[in-house]
C-alpha cells in the first residue's frame, strides 16, 4: 500500500467545518439523503467478471462472448482480460464492446474448472461510473447478465437456477454458480442446499459432496471458485437455495449450462441461463413484474420465490394487461431460509396449462429473491426459449439509469420491460409525465403509459421495443425505475435485469464517512480531501465486523448554487484511488483552485455504501496585501551620488492570517532593502514594514526595480521607479521622433529642428553642436558658446541632403557642454531621383477633359509595369490615390470620380519605371 504523507491544516490556514450555516446544511443534507437514490447504486467504477459455462464443453456452432460497456459521462477504462491489459474509453451515452477482437472467446474465457479455483476473470476499472453487461451466446443457446460493480458486492448470497438437465450420457447440463474474490485472503463458506429426489445427485467432479454438506475455501482478488451439479439427473437435482457467506465481499453468478423449462418437457436439449446475484441484504419484500413478450403465446412465465429467512409468507397476484382483471392469486409459506417455491411447480406441463401471465405482484413478510423464467418454445411455441432474469424489488428502483440491449448479429427483437414507481400523493402524475427515454417524453411516445397502472400499487408499466445498444431513462427525481430487457435473434434469446440498485437494507452502518482536509503546503492552491470508512464497532475483534462499510463510488461531489451552496472557482475534483477491502476504504480526492487571485469556495458531500452523508467545506482566501504608505512607489528625481530611503508599510487586507515566506528586490542594483524584516505569520489587518534605499550613480530617466513579497498562496510585486540627474547640468531632448526625416529624394534637402531643454539645477554653456559623421546630415546654425539657463530650451536645425539612394541613413547629433556630452540618433531614407516629364497624349489620355462628374484615364503600356496614379490640387495638396499596382501590357483604364471635388485645375501624377509623368485636368461643374 502506498504511504501518503498527511499534513494537517494549520491554525492559520483555511477553514473546514460541517457548516457555519447549520440550518442550510441540515436542509441540504436531508434532501441529499432523501434523494440519494439518484446516485443509483447501479453503476460503478470497478468490475470483476467471470463467464459461466454455456452448454457442454466443445459445443458446436458459432459462439460469442461479448461485454458491453456504457456510461452517462465520458470514461477511461483500464481492462485486464485473463492477464492481458488494454485501455479503452467510452463516450457519454455510447456503448463499446469487448469480444473476440479483445481476446474474449468461450474457449479461453468460460470457467469449466468445476468445484475448484481458477484465475479466469476479467477486471474493468474506470475513472467514472459505467455499466457493464455480459453476453454468452452460442448457436441455439444464450443468455446475458448485468454485472454488479465490486463496490456493491456483499458477504451473503443465495444461489438460484434450475434443475440439472441430464438429457443423455452425451448431453449432461448442470446448474451451478461462480464465486469471485474481491480481496486477498477472503474466507468463503458454502452451505449446499436445494432439492434432490434421487440418490444420483451430487457435485460434478466430487461425488462425496451433495445437499447438506459444507465447503470452505479461501479466495484472493480475481480468483473464481465454481460449484455445479453433476448434470446426470433430469428434473430432480437443484442447488437453488445454497448459501454463500464470506469474510470479505465476493461476487456470485448463478447459471445453468442448458436448462429445459419445464424440466420434463419433450423436445430440445437445453438453453443457457445466467444472472449475477445481488447480496441478500439488498433484497426486498415487494415486487412487480410483467410477463415476457412471447409472440402471441398466453401461457406466461415461471417464477421462483427464494426465502432468505425462516417462516416467510408470500402472496402473489396476477392481472390481465388490458382489463386489469385478476387472473389468479396464491398464498404460501416458505418454512426455511434457502427454501424456494415456484409457480408453476410442475415438471411437465400439458398444452392446456398456463403459468403467470400479464402483470404480477408479489408481497412477502420477509425479504425474498425473485427470479423470472422463460419457458422453452417446445411448450408454448412462442419462438422464445429458456432464459432467466432477476426481478428487482421495488425498494431497489433508481431515479436514473442506462439500460442496454446486447448487440448480437441477427437480433430481431429487443423489449424493454419498464416499471415506474410514482409518488402516491402525485394525483396529477407530474412525475410520471416527466419520464424520458433517450430524451423523449415517454407518455408521448407510449400513450398508454398514464393508464398502465399495476393494480393495488402506485407503479406504472410499459413494454417498449428498443434498438440494440444503450438507452437512457430518467425523470424529475420523484419517480423511480425497475427494468429488465429480453432480446431475440433467429435462434437465440436472452434476458437480464437492467435497472436495479444494490443498496443494503439491513446494514448497521450509521456513521458517515470521515473527512480530513489536508492543505498541500508546497502548492498553496491545492487541497487533498482524505475520505475514510474504517471504524470498528466497540469491542469487535480485528477483521470481524466494521460498522462502517465502503465509501460511495462517486467519491466526492461538489454542491452547486441550486442546492443552496456556493461552490466557486474550484476545478473539478480528481481522485487518487486507494482501494482497500480489508475492512475499510481510504482514498484521497484532490481539489485545486482555478484562479488563485480570487476567492474560492468548495462545498461538497461524500456518501457511503448505505447512504450516510458527510458534508465538507473548503474556503480559499487569496493573500491580499495592500500598500498603505507611502501611496507611491516612485522615488522621484534624485541627484546622482545622493540617496533616498522610503519606508513602505504593507497591510494584510485578506480574511485570514498567512505566512510571509520571502522578501527580495530584483532588476535594479541601485535599489536595496535595509534590514529586511523576519519572515513570520502576518495576522489579518496587521502590517509589515520594509525600508528600501535608492542610490543612483549615473544620470537616468528610468531607474526600475521590483519588490517581491511571497506569501502562502500568492506572489505580490511592486515596481519601484526613480530618475537621476546631475546637480551641474542635464539636457533633455524633446519631441516624438523629431529627428526621423522619413523619405527624401536624392539631391533634395530637408530640414528639421531638435528642441533641447536644460532640466538641471544650474545654467550651462553649450560648447559645440555637430553631427557625428557629418556627411549627409549637417547643422548649419552655430551654437558654440550658447548659454542655456535652467528650464530654458533652444532649437537646433539639422539638414538632411542625400546624394545617393539609401534604405537607411543613420547619424548622431552631438551636443557637448563643459561637463558632459549628449547624443541623439538621427535617421532618414534616400529615395532615387525620379525625372518628371509631360505626358505624351499617345501614351496617356484623359476623357472627357474638362470633367463634370467622372472621367476615364487610359494608359498604354509597352510591357507589364508597376504604376501609381495620384491627383493633386493646384496648390500641391494631395487629394487622392487613384491606382497603385501591377498592370499587364496594353491599355489600362482608371476611373476618376470628380463628384466630391470642387471646380478648378488639378494635376495628375503618374509614376512609371522610375519616371514621373504629369498632366492637368479641369473640373467644371
Amino acid at each position: 500500500m502506498r504511504t501518503v504523507l498527511l499534513i494537517i491544516i494549520t491554525a492559520f490556514s483555511y477553514l473546514f467545518s460541517v457548516s457555519a450555516q447549520e440550518n442550510i446544511v441540515s436542509e441540504i443534507k436531508s434532501d441529499l439523503e432523501e434523494n440519494f437514490m439518484i446516485g443509483n447504486y447501479h453503476e460503478g467504477q470497478k468490475y470483476i467478471i467471470a463467464i459461466p459455462p454455456n452448454g457442454r464443453e466443445g459445443s458446436w456452432g458459432e459462439s460469442t462472448v461479448r461485454l458491453s460497456i456504457s456510461s452517462k459521462t465520458d470514461a477511461n477504462l483500464n481492462i485486464n482480460i485473463l492477464g492481458s491489459n488494454i485501455k479503452k474509453s467510452v463516450k457519454a451515452g455510447e456503448t463499446i464492446y469487448l469480444d473476440e477482437n479483445s481476446g474474449l472467446s468461450s474457449t479461453t474465457s468460460e470457467c469449466r474448472e468445476y468445484n475448484t479455483k481458477s484465475n479466469k476473470s476479467i477486471t474493468i476499472e474506470a475513472d467514472m461510473p459505467v455499466s457493464v453487461y455480459v453476453l454468452n451466446a452460442k448457436s441455439n443457446a444464450s443468455d446475458s447478465y448485468k454485472a454488479i460493480p465490486v463496490e456493491f458486492w456483499g458477504n451473503e448470497y443465495r444461489h438460484c437456477s434450475y434443475y440439472d438437465n441430464g438429457v443423455s450420457s452425451f448431453y449432461q447440463y448442470s446448474n451451478g454458480f461462480l464465486i469471485i474474490g474481491s480481496e486477498k485472503g477472503t474466507n468463503v463458506t458454502v452451505k449446499l442446499q436445494g432439492r434432490s429426489s434421487t440418490s444420483d445427485g451430487h457435485l460434478k467432479n466430487d461425488a462425496s459432496k451433495t445437499i447438506g454438506d459444507i465447503i470452505t475455501f479461501k479466495l484472493n482478488e480475481g480468483e473464481v471458485y465454481q460449484i455445479a451439479g453433476n448434470g446426470e439427473t433430469k428434473g430432480s437435482y437443484d442447488l437453488t437455495g445454497t448459501q454463500i457467506t464470506s469474510t470479505k465481499p465476493v461476487g456470485v453468478i448463478s447459471y445453468h449450462e442448458g436448462a429445459l423449462i419445464p424440466a420434463l418437457v419433450l423436445g430440445g436439449i437445453g438453453k443457457h441461463l445466467s444472472e449475477m446475484l445481488p447480496p441478500v441484504n439488498t433484497l426486498g419484500t415487494h415486487y412487480a413484474s410483467l410477463s415476457m413478450v412471447r409472440n402471441g403465446s398466453k401461457k406466461g412465465d415461471m417464477f421462483r420465490m427464494l426465502a432468505t429467512e425462516d417462516n416467510t409468507n408470500v402472496t402473489l397476484k396476477w392481472y390481465d394487461f388490458d382489463t386489469k382483471e385478476l387472473l389468479g392469486s396464491k398464498s404460501l409459506v416458505i418454512a426455511k431460509a434457502g427454501d424456494f417455491e415456484e409457480y408453476s411447480s410442475v415438471m411437465s406441463v400439458s398444452d392446456d396449462d398456463k403459468s403467470i401471465t400479464g402483470i404480477s405482484v408479489f408481497e412477502a413478510t420477509k425479504p425474498i429473491q425473485l427470479m423470472q423464467y422463460s419457458y422453452t418454445r417446445y411448450w408454448d411455441d412462442s419462438g422464445y426459449d429458456s432464459f432467466m432474469w432477476l426481478v428487482p424489488p421495488t425498494n431497489q428502483y433508481t431515479t436514473h439509469a442506462i439500460v442496454q440491449a446486447p448487440d448480437l448479429d441477427g437480433a430481431s427483437e429487443n423489449h424493454l420491460h419498464l416499471l415506474i414507481k410514482t409518488d402516491p400523493e402525485d394525483k396529477s402524475l407530474t412525475g410520471l409525465k416527466s419520464v424520458k427515454l433517450d430524451g423523449q417524453y415517454l407518455d408521448q411516445t407510449y400513450p398508454t403509459l398514464l393508464s398502465n397502472k399495476v393494480p393495488g400499487t402506485s407503479i406504472y408499466w410499459a413494454q417498449i421495443s428498443i434498438a440494440t445498444g444503450s438507452h437512457d431513462i430518467q425523470g424529475d427525481g420523484s419517480v423511480e425505475f425497475g427494468a429488465y430487457v429480453q432480446s431475440k435473434t433467429s435462434f437465440n434469446n436472452y434476458g437480464s435485469a437492467s435497472i436495479m440498485a444494490y443498496k443494503p437494507e439491513n446494514r448497521a452502518d450509521t456513521m458517515a464517512p470521515k473527512i480530513s482536509i489536508i492543505k498541500d503546503i508546497p502548492y498553496p492552491k491545492k487541497w487533498k480531501v482524505r475520505i475514510e470508512e474504517n471504524r470498528k464497532l466497540p469491542g469487535e475483534i480485528e477483521d470481524f465486523y466494521y460498522e462502517d462499510t465502503k465509501v460511495w463510488f462517486k467519491s466526492l461531489t461538489l454542491l452547486d448554487t441550486n442546492q443552496g451552496f456556493n461552490t466557486v472557482n474550484f476545478k473539478e475534483p480528481y481522485t487518487e484511488f486507494e482501494w482497500k477491502f480489508e475492512g475499510h476504504d481510504d482514498y484521497i480526492v484532490n481539489l485545486d483552485v482555478e484562479d488563485t487571485t480570487k476567492y474560492a469556495e468548495a462545498n461538497f458531500y461524500v456518501a457511503d455504501y448505505v447512504g450516510n452523508i458527510a458534508i465538507g467545506k473548503i474556503q480559499y482566501y487569496p493573500n491580499t496585501m495592500s500598500l498603505v504608505t507611502p501611496q507611491s512607489v516612485n522615488f522621484g528625481k534624485l541627484p546622482i551620488k545622493e540617496t533616498k530611503t522610503n519606508k513602505f508599510t504593507f497591510k494584510n487586507s485578506s480574511e485570514v492570517d498567512y505566512m510571509v515566506k520571502n522578501i527580495y528586490l530584483s532588476g535594479g542594483s541601485i535599489f536595496n532593502i535595509i534590514d529586511s524584516p523576519d519572515l513570520d505569520i502576518l495576522k489579518k489587518d496587521s502590517t509589515l514594514e520594509i525600508e528600501v534605499v535608492y542610490a543612483p550613480i549615473s544620470i537616468s530617466n528610468n531607474d526600475k526595480a521590483t519588490l517581491t513579497i511571497v506569501t502562502d498562496n500568492l506572489t505580490h510585486t511592486w515596481d519601484l521607479t526613480g530618475s537621476a540627474f546631475s546637480n551641474e547640468e542635464i539636457l533633455v531632448f524633446e519631441g516624438d521622433n523629431i529627428l526621423d526625416f522619413g523619405k527624401v529624394t536624392v539631391d533634395d534637402t530637408k530640414n528639421k529642428n531638435a528642441t533641447i531643454t536644460n532640466n538641471g539645477q544650474t545654467n550651462i554653456d553649450i560648447e559645440s553642436v555637430y553631427m557625428k559623421n557629418g556627411s549627409i546630415y549637417s547643422t548649419p546654425t552655430t551654437h558654440d558658446g550658447t548659454s542655456l539657463s535652467t528650464g530654458n530650451s533652444t532649437n537646433i536645425e539639422i539638414t538632411y541632403a542625400p546624394t545617393v539612394k539609401s534604405d537607411m541613413d543613420r547619424d548622431t547629433l552631438v551636443v557637448k557642454t563643459s561637463n558632459a556630452q549628449y547624443v541623439y540618433p538621427v535617421k532618414g531614407i534616400a529615395d532615387p531621383k525620379i525625372s518628371v516629364m509631360e505626358i505624351d497624349s499617345d501614351f496617356i489620355t484623359v476623357s472627357p477633359n474638362p470633367i463634370q462628374s467622372e472621367a476615364n484615364i487610359t494608359i498604354n503600356l509597352q510591357k507589364a509595369s508597376d504604376i501609381r496614379v495620384n491627383i493633386f490640387a493646384n496648390d500641391g495638396q494631395h487629394i487622392n490615390k487613384l491606382f497603385d499596382g501591377l498592370c499587364n501590357q496594353g491599355e489600362k483604364n482608371i476611373k476618376l470620380d470628380a463628384n466630391g471635388l470642387a471646380s478648378g485645375v488639378y494635376t495628375l501624377v503618374i509614376e512609371l519605371n522610375n519616371n514621373k509623368y504629369t498632366t492637368q485636368v479641369v473640373i467644371a461643374k
